[in-house]
């Protein structure tokens, strides 16, 4: 979450946690967020992905894996290894 908020130059607001800043300035916003190696990290991003994407009307997110994410709408391609 820290890392999409500082790649977007989203700061954190006084009294408000930094969850909340980035869905409503996402919210504004029609955007494609590519999240890569997302398999370190899954069980964080899962939640956060799924909140952006059912919470916002605008955003989208292409997350490379080597594991699905788990979520509703989730489309999963299989690309071989180099």
């Amino acid at each position: 979450m820290r890392a999409i908020a500082r790649t977007l130059e989203i700061r954190e607001q006084p009294g408000q946690p930094l969850r909340s800043t980035l869905i409503a300035r996402l919210s504004e916003r029609q955007l494609l967020l590519v999240l890569d190696n997302c398999e370190h990290v899954i069980q964080d991003v899962a939640p956060l992905a799924h909140e952006i994407v059912s919470q916002t009307g605008g955003a989208a997110i292409l997350a490379t894996s080597r594991e699905a994410l788990g979520l509703p709408g989730e489309t999963k391609w299989v690309i071989p290894s180099l």
